[in-house]
């Protein structure tokens, strides 16, 4: 079974921080959220997602939402400025997932507590919080390249109001 992992992200590399059993309790757990907040069914799994992976700048969705959605696009990084607000953000989301999807579980609360430890160690070698949604084409394990990483919070920031 797949696994997500939790990297804390480095310019020449990135530390597994911690794994967390049965990979669907990332990133499918919010894109079915999501998908189900903005388009009233859950994610197909397979087919055209173009339009899916967009959403993220929806206005339906709150900055929470964003964050923790674009936190499981390939080489997405929290920066490490935003982890304690990432971390909160992370709790709330695995509220929202348990009480208004058919999930009974998720991740969410499990990578908030990373990344609140990961804030707490306030390592200025660092740039942030990835997450390998499945272990299965994990892009922090299989492929890492620093040029490829972009930050969550800094690209919320681009959208208009």
């Amino acid at each position: 079974m797949s696994y997500t992992s939790v990297y804390e992200v480095f310019k020449t590399k990135a530390n597994c921080l911690t794994e967390l059993h049965n990979g669907h309790g990332s990133g499918p757990a919010i894109w079915d959220y999501v998908s189900l907040k903005c388009n009233g069914v859950k994610l197909p799994m397979f087919g055209k997602l173009d339009a899916f992976w967009r959403l993220w700048k929806d206005q339906r969705l709150d900055k929470d939402e964003k964050a923790c959605l674009l936190s499981t696009y390939d080489y997405a990084v929290v920066e490490k400025k935003y982890l304690f607000e990432f971390a909160k953000a992370c709790h709330r989301i695995h509220d929202k997932i348990i009480s208004e999807t058919e999930w009974t579980w998720n991740h969410f609360s499990n990578i908030g507590d990373t990344a609140t430890k990961l804030y707490d160690k306030h390592d200025h070698r660092s740039f942030g919080l990835g997450i390998g949604c499945t272990s299965v084409s994990d892009p922090w394990e299989f492929k890492f390249n620093y040029k490829e990483c972009w930050g969550v919070y800094e690209l919320i920031k681009t959208l208009k109001k």
